[in-house]
C-alpha cells in the first residue's frame, strides 16, 4: 500500500464483504433449513464461530503482524471471507439443478 488513503480504502472493503457475507449466510440458513429448531442451533454456531474467529484473528496479529508484517497478515486473514461464499455457491446451484432434473 503506497499511502493512508488507499489501506483506509482496503480496509472499508473488507468491511463491507465482511458484513454482506454475514448477511448472505443468514439467508442461506433461513432459505434451506428443514426447522425451526435447527434453525436457532445453526444461528448460535455461526454467531460462536464468528466470535471465535474474531478473537482468534486479534491473537494472530498479537503474535504475527512483527514478525510477516501487516500486508501478509491482511492477505492470509482475508482469503477464509471467501470460504464460506464458495461452499454456499457450490451447494446451492447443485441442490438447484438436481430439482431440475427432477421435474
Amino acid at each position: 500500500v503506497h499511502n493512508y488513503t488507499t489501506l483506509m480504502v482496503a480496509r472499508a472493503l473488507i468491511g463491507i464483504t465482511v458484513g454482506i457475507n454475514i448477511n448472505v449466510i443468514g439467508v442461506f440458513f433461513a432459505t434451506r433449513v428443514s426447522s425451526k429448531r435447527v434453525k436457532i442451533q445453526a444461528y448460535s454456531a455461526a454467531k460462536c464461530f464468528w466470535a471465535a474467529g474474531a478473537g482468534w484473528i486479534a491473537v494472530l496479529g498479537y503474535f504475527l503482524i512483527e514478525r510477516v508484517g501487516w500486508r501478509v497478515f491482511i492477505i492470509f486473514t482475508s482469503i477464509p471471507m471467501a470460504i464460506p461464499a464458495i461452499l454456499m455457491l457450490h451447494f446451492y446451484y447443485t441442490s438447484e439443478s438436481q430439482d431440475e432434473e427432477r421435474v
